[in-house]
């Protein structure tokens, strides 16, 4: 998760970032860290102590959080992927309107929102299928889609999709171990009501 903080070394006043790790595995933590060259404060949660005092939501979307000199929370959300939440910060910590940029948006509808994907061997990934149509009359753009953990794979068409055209969006899931399982997937975009909430579950025996 990560945590920013206002008011500190940087002209725009915003002090810098923390971000805080419970890693399955600490050598592919590093590794992504030295090749990104990844320059903020890290912290390795090994016993996963803040998560169990705080519960945080599952959501990746809402592990962000902007804190007050006291370490207070006032903001909430990441505003990487979500315009509004991107203002908010903007405004909490400037103190000031951001200059919007309009966002044309259209409607969008799935076939469905949730998938069961049933009983199926652990070793072998498992997939659904969501199909989406653009029900408006502007283009519709995906932005980003964000998954509850690493063992979801997404596969999607990223050109912009006309009005009155589909989308399939692919989801493959692959298993560490035996395990009951329910994950979500959350896509950015420009469809109003956005962001779209999609579930998978199953039994990877």
């Amino acid at each position: 998760m990560e945590v920013l903080y206002p008011e500190d070394r940087f002209s725009d006043g915003i002090r810098g970032t923390g971000t805080f790790f419970h890693p399955k595995s600490h050598k592919d933590l590093f590794y992504i860290l030295r090749r990104d060259r990844f320059g903020l404060p890290v912290c390795i949660d090994e016993e996963n102590e803040i998560h169990r005092l705080n519960q945080f939501p599952q959501e990746m979307a809402f592990q962000t959080f902007l804190l007050d000199e006291e370490n207070r929370v006032v903001v909430i959300g990441n505003p990487v992927y979500n315009p509004r939440v991107t203002e908010l910060y903007y405004h909490t910590i400037l103190g000031k309107e951001p200059v919007k940029t309009p966002v044309l948006y259209t409607q969008v509808e799935a076939d469905r929102y949730s998938a069961d994907l049933g009983s199926f061997n652990w070793r072998l990934p498992a997939e659904a299928n969501f199909t989406i149509r653009n029900r408006g009359n502007r283009l519709w753009v995906i932005e980003d889609i964000i998954t509850s953990c690493g063992c979801i794979s997404i596969e999607y068409d990223k050109e912009p999709l006309p009005p009155g055209g589909e989308r399939i969006i692919k989801v493959l899931y692959k298993a560490d171990h035996p395990e009951h399982f329910s994950k979500s997937i959350t896509l950015y975009s420009n469809a109003e009501g956005a962001p779209l909430q999609f579930g998978i579950t199953g039994y990877a025996r």
